[in-house]
């Protein structure tokens, strides 16, 4: 009897095992990307959706993801090339890309906003340092999946109450042996580094505060501020 969890693994390598059998499966692995037909690979759990980069946050952000294609197509390559542009050249491209009219106008607001530094919001300057943080480690492909379990700032890595709890997130989203291994001693640095930053900072602020000028009364002129 197989448990119906298991089934479909089950009929999976029965097919598997009859294919390879019968010669009806190539032996090589040059033609599936060096893996063994019919076996299971590792990495198929860890690919993660395609990340998104800074001109299809940008667009996402104001609910113009549909136009990531055309807009690409006619030559935005980053938001950069948003930021020189005057509104005219702006409509331009905008009719360009054939947008519908209220989304020409949400178009021109949004890259004044990029211009005038609005754009980008907290949440998206967050997360752009979450996915710096993980490309120094090679682990930006887990960027979608561990987002998605909660790590939306660096100072969730903080929050991280031991090894346990890291090994957990990294199981969460499918991470392999090293690559696990890899997280938990990038989260352990930095909440060393985090917490001696915080130390750093509150030890400041308290000397700052032993500083402030005191009340001093003269018989002349009062109270003087020293």
């Amino acid at each position: 009897d197989i448990a119906w969890r298991k089934w479909q693994w089950f009929v999976r390598e029965q097919i598997t095992n009859y294919l390879r059998e019968n010669n009806m499966v190539r032996s090589n692995g040059a033609s599936n990307g060096g893996r063994t037909p019919g076996r299971y690979n590792d990495d198929d759990d860890q690919k993660s959706p395609q990340e998104e980069d800074e001109v299809t946050l940008f667009l996402g952000h104001y609910k113009l993801k549909k136009y990531d294609s055309q807009l690409r197509d006619a030559g935005l390559e980053s938001l950069s090339d948003l930021k020189s542009l005057d509104a005219d050249s702006i409509l331009s491209i905008a009719k360009e890309v054939s947008m519908a009219t209220l989304h020409e106008n949400k178009f021109v607001g949004a890259c004044r906003e990029l211009q005038t530094g609005k754009y980008p919001p907290k949440e998206i300057k967050d997360a752009s340092k979450v996915d710096k943080w993980l490309e120094h480690y090679n682990l930006l492909k887990y960027s979608s999946l561990l987002k998605k379990n909660g790590l939306m700032r660096l100072e969730d890595i903080y929050n991280l109450n031991d090894e346990q709890e890291m090994a957990a997130l990294a199981t969460e989203v499918s991470m392999g042996v090293l690559h696990k291994k890899k997280f938990i001693a990038a989260c352990q640095e930095f909440k060393v580094k985090y917490k001696s930053s915080k130390m750093k900072r509150q030890s400041s602020k308290s000397n700052n505060s032993d500083k402030k000028p005191s009340l001093k009364k003269t018989d002349s002129e009062g109270c003087l501020l020293m």
